[in-house]
């Protein structure tokens, strides 16, 4: 399968967002397609084996809009073409419309509109072709109907001598408000796009390469693996990769949302599109310009911008129907007006019809959605947080319960060996050998503590000649001939470790609220390592504020009980499950979820990947597991847990916004609706009534984007 974002020229309106998908769900191997009139894009994901990308293409082609792949830099200049061209009309329109309202001769004012109408408004006509080509009612339809009628009553009255039935003025000046308010929206949207291209301008176009003592500036994408790179001070990180020598103070605040630079050293990561603030490092490049984590961001965030979340698809279908209906009543007022409030003042009925059907805008209603989507989307992605589902957004305002991970998530994850105890082992570095065979490839955080204690280098550890995993138990190597275990007390049992050796651990652990390994060689134990953790500074008050929002909070770890309750009571938690496997965890989150609660996990590590994938919402903690990070559905980029109510409350936000915005299109159309009808609202009034609307619902989701910013 093959997903591909693509910018689509010529949408104006959410129903020619629906024609598109429609078109694409009729090509074979398409399993999605969302299109967002908004970003003007399009998110298709199709079977390579049954249809190309060049097919999607020619299908958007072929319902008459114009279809690229989506890359900023061609999205940016296609979309400032798109703004030049359409105030180029706007200014030719009002030139060529002002004359209308004055004292001029008949004759140039005929002139003069039929150029607005059918120069002009041409793109009007082209629109509703394509609407009527595709059997759908789109608003290019709506205001070329009813100019053209406003124009043609108009020139028949000029051709006839009636010159008070002459409305060119207004079918010009409807074109133009049109126009503007099209133009006014266009640039307002744009603040949409914003965190996208303030990642993008973050990632250098160019990278100091050392090549055989060297230096030698080279185009970033033309960078490879391996290569290794020179970052002075104020620079930009081009790539990820790791500090090879020097050090500097690393802003990475784009990731993090931190202000506070951070020291780099040999050894540790940097990420593409950070800044230096101080110092000169040189780093090897450990991933290229299409696979760095902030190019992974700005692949996760556009698909968000992309993708339709359940209230925005029941929207389109409102929107689907909302012209036929509108033109049904606008009929109707002009038969109205016509045979029995008015009769025979055709005047009056055509004026009462056009007001109708301009004054109609399921724009408004179209973009609700979308724009407090991609608002909450943007403000998320600026303070280091990525929602990799439009969908998320909606189910974050409905949270009620969060459970947590213990290790790594509660608390930091960074173990520490404090006791080593040896039963059969030969010594401390023999017992810490066969545990690190063991655990070598591992990336549980208690491996990573062993694999510290034994103060050897990777590559002087010994590779096991099988290993098998077992999350949330332990790990079984088969090395030198030996079969070796490490892992819980449980664990080794299972092994058949003998319950004596398993009791005298335990009885030397006594009290003490640790986490505990056995290390098991052919069934017998060798001995343990003690190891603790510390909670992370942030989880007594992330706590507090979940209480604070009414959200009930859980620890779910695989941990002993003495260990997970200190780390619970530390927090503030009061509900605590210890000692649960991976498929455990998943259980209890499936019997929360039954009970009719949107249910959150916060994890980050390998072994939550179940238990986030179950989840509503999962939060995966530090982006540092790629499967973990590929399962959850909001990424905290640098681990903090005060994110997660914070999350919540722009949920909360994004949803409030959503309902004020279809409550001022919903308003705006009824009251609007009926005053028109009601033969009550002039056409030109209408038209720049039906552009106040869709520019009040995104300057009321771009108020909600800066509070939250």
């Amino acid at each position: 399968m093959k997903t591909v974002r693509l910018f689509v020229d010529g949408m104006y309106c959410a129903a020619c967002g629906i024609d598109i998908e429609r078109t694409l769900h009729a090509l074979p191997g398409v399993t999605s397609a969302n299109v967002s009139a908004l970003e003007n894009s399009a998110a298709v994901c199709f079977d390579e084996t049954e249809v190309s990308q060049e097919d999607v293409l020619q299908a958007i082609e072929r319902t008459g809009y114009h279809a690229v792949e989506y890359t900023y830099g061609t999205v940016a200049r296609l979309q400032e073409e798109k703004s030049r061209r359409l105030l180029r009309k706007v200014l030719l329109s009002l030139l060529m419309t002002v004359p209308l309202t004055m004292a001029v001769p008949l004759p140039l004012k005929a002139v003069l509109a039929t150029v607005v109408q059918f120069y002009i408004g041409a793109e009007f006509y082209r629109d509703a072709a394509r609407g009527l080509k595709n059997k759908t009612l789109n608003m290019s339809f709506m205001v070329a109907f009813s100019t053209t009628c406003a124009w043609a009553y108009s020139f028949y009255a000029f051709l006839r001598g009636l010159t008070s039935e002459i409305y060119f003025d207004s079918s010009a000046l409807i074109l133009t408000m049109v126009l503007t308010g099209r133009l006014v929206e266009q640039r307002l949207n744009a603040g949409t796009d914003n965190a996208l291209a303030a990642l993008y301008e973050k990632i250098p176009k160019k990278a100091v390469v050392l090549r055989d003592g060297a230096e030698v500036e080279e185009e970033t994408a033309a960078v490879r693996r391996g290569e290794e790179l020179l970052i002075r001070e104020g620079d930009r990180v081009p790539l990820d990769g790791v500090v090879r020598s020097g050090s500097g103070f690393v802003d990475e605040s784009m990731l993090s949302g931190e202000a506070v630079p951070v020291r780099k050293s040999a050894g540790e990561a940097v990420y593409a599109g950070t800044l230096n603030t101080e110092g000169v490092f040189t780093m090897a490049v450990t991933a290229e310009r299409e696979h760095t984590l902030l190019s992974d961001i700005i692949v996760d965030v556009t698909a968000s911008f992309s993708a339709k979340s359940p209230l925005q698809s029941r929207t389109d279908r409102v929107v689907r129907w909302f012209f036929p209906a509108v033109l049904v009543l606008a009929v109707a007022a002009f038969l109205a007006w016509l045979l029995f409030l008015s009769p025979g003042d055709v005047s009056r009925a055509v004026r009462t019809f056009i007001s109708v059907i301009i004054v109609a805008c399921p724009c408004a209603l179209g973009i609700a959605v979308p724009l407090s989507v991609s608002a909450a989307v943007s403000a998320a992605a600026e303070k280091g947080v990525v929602i990799k589902e439009s969908r998320a957004v909606e189910d974050l305002a409905e949270v009620a319960w969060v459970g947590f991970d213990k290790t790594g998530t509660l608390t930091r994850g960074a173990f520490d060996v404090t006791d080593i105890v040896l039963l059969d082992a030969p010594s401390v570095e023999a017992l810490l050998l066969d545990a690190a065979v063991a655990e070598k490839q591992s990336y549980h955080p208690l491996a990573e503590a062993v694999l510290r204690k034994t103060a050897l280098r990777p590559e002087d550890i010994p590779i096991a000649d099988a290993l098998r995993s077992f999350p949330g138990k332990g790990v079984l190597a088969e090395w030198d001939g030996h079969t070796i275990a490490v892992g819980s007390p449980d664990f080794a049992r299972e092994q058949g470790a003998p319950e004596a050796s398993v009791a005298r651990i335990l009885d030397q652990l006594g009290t003490q609220r640790k986490t505990v390994l056995l290390i098991c060689r052919d069934g017998v134990v060798e001995g343990a390592c003690f190891l603790t953790d510390s909670l992370r500074e942030e989880a007594p008050g992330t706590i507090r504020e979940l209480s604070d929002l009414g959200v009930r909070t859980v620890l779910l770890t695989g941990d002993k009980e003495a260990p997970a309750r200190q780390a619970a009571e530390q927090a503030g938690l009061e509900e605590v499950f210890s000692g649960l496997l991976p498929e455990e965890k998943t259980a209890f989150l499936k019997a929360e979820q039954e009970k009719g609660t949107v249910i959150a996990m916060a994890g980050d590590g390998l072994n939550d990947i179940p238990s986030l994938a179950c989840a509503d919402i999962g939060f995966e903690l530090g982006g540092k597991t790629a499967l973990a990070g590929e399962t959850a559905n909001v990424v905290i980029l640098n681990g903090d847990l005060s994110r997660i109510p914070w999350c919540i409350r722009l949920g909360r936000k994004a949803v409030r916004n959503i309902r004020q915005n279809l409550v001022l299109s919903c308003l705006y159309n009824v009251i609007a609706l009926s005053v028109a009808a009601a033969g009550l609202l002039n056409p030109v009034l209408a038209a720049a009534a039906m552009s106040l609307s869709s520019i009040s619902v995104v300057l009321n989701a771009s108020r909600m984007r800066r509070k939250n910013t």
